[in-house]
């Protein structure tokens, strides 16, 4: 018997081969629908994350609208507006 760790739960488990990757059936349905999700991601051609292709959304938009890049460089800048008298 070989002792490994579960990828789902993370439980030490007594396996039989190396094969095995999980500690029971119902880790083993969570594992197999992870892969499953990931695969349909795959072939629908989103393998970035979400946070990735909202900043490429993002820029693709301000390439597109005059001023917008220049206004969010001014905003990020973080100045300050010293008045002299």
């Amino acid at each position: 018997m070989i002792i490994k760790f579960c990828q789902a739960c993370g439980a030490e488990f007594q396996a039989r081969r190396w094969a095995s990757k999980n500690c029971g059936l119902v880790c083993g349905n969570i594992s197999a629908r992870k892969l499953k999700a990931a695969k349909h991601l795959a072939k629908a051609g989103i393998v970035r994350s979400k946070g990735s292709i909202v900043n490429d959304e993002r820029q693709m938009f301000e390439n597109h609208v005059p001023r917008m890049a220049l206004a969010r460089q001014l905003w990020n800048k973080k100045f300050k507006a010293e008045i002299t008298e």
